[in-house]
């Protein structure tokens, strides 16, 4: 068997070791050694920095992995929010639910209201067919209110929905991205 001389990586000692070795400790420093064999030539490397090297390696691809699943959050959270605006430039809000239906009701006190005045002023002139006009007046504006406020229950739905939805995406994307490693402190 032939023998080949070395020195150690870490302690710089001389080591003689078989030309088929793959592993050594040094006899001098007690450092666990790899040998790396280059066409003719052959040097010695510690394991310990081997390890730290693939250690970080393996930080970088983690990262890499949880950044790619942060992107593919905020892609999909794009792709599923543009779902929840049904046309419109914003997303649904509750202040614009309760808007609404503060709308709806000051509209529906003001045309109850009216055709309650022109009720009561107009009632003994009014005989027959514009009583009849009055009474269809107010139900048309009833049901427009009812369909307001049917509405506005809706919006305050599609707000609640899509707070939830956002909520979750952010609390989700929290996760991630308290998950990162600074990849420059080593």
């Amino acid at each position: 068997m032939k023998l080949i001389a070395l020195g150690c990586r870490n302690c710089g000692g001389p080591l003689e070791v078989p030309e088929d070795a793959k592993y050594v400790t040094c006899t001098h420093c007690r450092s666990r050694l790899v040998i790396k064999h280059s066409g003719s030539a052959a040097h010695t490397e510690k394991i310990d920095a081997i390890d730290r090297r693939t250690g970080r390696i393996e930080e970088q691809v983690d990262n890499l992995h949880r950044r790619k699943a942060l992107a593919e959050l905020d892609r999909h959270w794009n792709i599923k929010r543009e779902t929840y605006y049904h046309g419109n430039r914003r997303p649904p809000s509750r202040i614009h639910s309760l808007a609404c239906v503060w709308i709806v009701v000051l509209c529906g006190i003001l045309w109850s209201g009216l055709i309650a005045g022109a009720t009561i002023g107009f009632w003994r002139e009014l005989q027959g067919l514009g009583a009849g006009i009055l009474v269809l007046l107010w139900a048309v504006g009833t049901s427009i209110a009812v369909s307001g406020l049917r509405r506005c229950i809706t919006l305050h739905r599609a707000a609640v929905t899509y707070e939830t939805a956002e909520d979750q995406y952010r609390q989700r994307r929290s996760e991630l991205a308290g998950e990162l490693k600074d990849e420059g402190s080593d």
